[in-house]
């Protein structure tokens, strides 16, 4: 576990090599908005490809977790593709995040 900007990077290692990281840290709102609840948010989750299906996010999630608890956060937030086809939404789904927003962006 290493200190970041209000938060902590958690490391998964094989040897030397990471294999898979976590980043959490006190949520910041954008244009001064303000938020009765505490947030932390999940900034970074990666794994190796070829690691995945092992456990590894699911580890990094609860730890994170169980660090927001302990440092008096309320919630936690994370933001992650909306496309079906990519991990990000059923493995939050299976960990009991529940969606509460869109992004929606437009290209230039």
């Amino acid at each position: 576990m290493f200190t970041v900007d209000g938060g902590v990077r958690l490391v998964v290692q094989d040897g030397d090599t990471a294999i898979a990281w976590l980043v959490i840290r006190e949520r910041q709102y954008l244009y001064g908005q303000e938020s009765s609840v505490r947030y932390a948010e999940i900034t970074e989750l990666v794994v190796s490809a070829e690691r995945r299906r092992q456990g590894l996010g699911r580890f990094l999630v609860s730890t994170a977790l169980d660090w927001a608890r302990l440092h008096g956060f309320e919630r936690v937030a994370v933001e992650s593709t909306a496309r079906l086809d990519k991990p990000g939404p059923p493995f939050y789904e299976a960990m009991d995040f529940t969606a509460r927003s869109t992004i929606w962006d437009v290209g230039l």
